[in-house]
């Protein structure tokens, strides 16, 4: 009995002293309908998950077309951009912005999109972030990886949040799985301003269309599908709910000393006894 009240008041303030750790979607975006239309013309830039706002900045302009391989549903559509900067005007200044909130989610985050370019679309993305709402970086210190890339190549995504990738001249192909986590204690964690990007940049030592054999045209698109803001580990409990829980603590704490205090009483009622005897 004494092992158990123990233990059930150990784990009751380990509960109330820390988070659950496990990965929960903050927010998602799939870009499908809200109400399925088995359409991939049609679509929703509002989160199918949670909240937040998707937008498009620097002049592009955004539409719907298939999406990735990995949303099965009937209606899969994708964020379609396109009206992009002309060829080494604007770097890093035109794209897809994404405002989401992580105010009560503690843990590294971590953002994930699936992407697909035509040959004419730039071959380079940055990943850009901001832990204000206002001012945008480019990221650094993270980890980048990325899933299945179809029949592209030379896909690169590091540390620093740089994409590139050279897509086949027929039938492109998502890049599933872009992820790009956060380290852990970041500014962007419990923040209600978080927001990250994605713009096109050019680099003038290189070539600079997605198409090994393109030439970089303003009407290429990039397809963006399975928007997605994650964090390690969910809401830290409430005040409210630490106190119930502390409560429920100081409760189990009485019983046990309760318990102690009448084992004790009744050792002192059989020694007395032996010692009449």
């Amino acid at each position: 009995m004494r092992t158990s009240i123990i233990g059930a008041a150990g784990a009751c303030m380990f509960a109330a002293l820390s988070s659950v750790a496990s990965a929960q979607i903050i927010t998602q975006w799939n870009f499908n309908s809200v109400t399925a239309d088995a359409s991939t013309s049609t679509g929703s830039a509002l989160p199918s998950t949670g909240s937040g706002t998707a937008s498009v900045i620097g002049g592009v302009s955004a539409s719907f077309a298939a999406g990735s391989p990995r949303d099965l549903a009937s209606d899969n559509t994708a964020w379609s951009l396109a009206s992009w900067p002309a060829l080494s005007a604007a770097s890093g200044t035109a794209g897809a912005q994404f405002m989401v909130s992580t105010v009560g989610f503690t843990g590294a985050l971590q953002v994930s999109f699936d992407l697909r370019q035509t040959t004419t679309a730039s071959e380079r993305f940055q990943l850009q972030a901001t832990s204000d709402g206002v001012s945008f970086s480019n990221v650094s210190g993270g980890t980048g990886s990325f899933g299945a890339v179809g029949n592209n190549t030379g896909t690169v995504f590091g540390t620093d949040g740089l994409f590139i990738n050279t897509v086949a001249a027929s039938s492109q192909a998502f890049v599933q799985s872009v992820t790009y986590a956060f380290l852990a204690g970041s500014a962007f964690e419990d923040n209600a301003n978080f927001g990250f990007r994605l713009v096109s940049v050019f680099d003038g030592a290189s070539y600079d269309a997605a198409g090994a054999t393109a030439n970089y045209g303003t009407s290429g698109t990039l397809r963006l599908d399975m928007v997605t803001v994650s964090a390690a580990s969910v809401a830290v409990p409430e005040p409210a709910t630490n106190a119930l829980l502390m409560g429920a603590c100081a409760l189990a704490a009485v019983v046990w000393r309760k318990s102690q205090n009448k084992r004790s009483g009744r050792r002192n009622e059989k020694a007395a006894a032996a010692g009449v005897r």
